[in-house]
């Protein structure tokens, strides 16, 4: 999918996570705004991340305050997809 996140979790109760990866000066590609655009528009969060510290903050966001993401906490057997190399990956936490 052009433009998709590097990482794709489903949080407690659902909700869709796209997590992009910048590292240095790297900026979203067009496609991928318009993919940030179509996802967070349907109620997915969208993160860029360009860190582990951010990650991590935003893990904690994501636990201390869920009315801000309506999601209670990420869940502990989260299935998340990564792609690499083309391909999708499944792994669990």
């Amino acid at each position: 999918m052009k433009g998709a996140g590097d990482i794709y979790a489903i949080v407690e109760g659902g909700r869709s996570l796209w997590i992009e990866i910048k590292l240095g000066s790297d900026r979203q590609s067009e496609a991928q705004m318009k993919f940030e655009k179509a996802v967070t528009d349907q109620g997915a969060l969208y993160w860029i991340i360009r860190s582990f510290d951010d990650l991590l903050t935003k893990l904690d966001e994501l636990q201390s305050n869920p009315l801000r993401f309506s999601a209670s906490t990420v869940a502990e057997n989260s299935t998340i997809y990564r792609k690499t190399g083309g391909k999708n990956h499944v792994t669990h936490r």
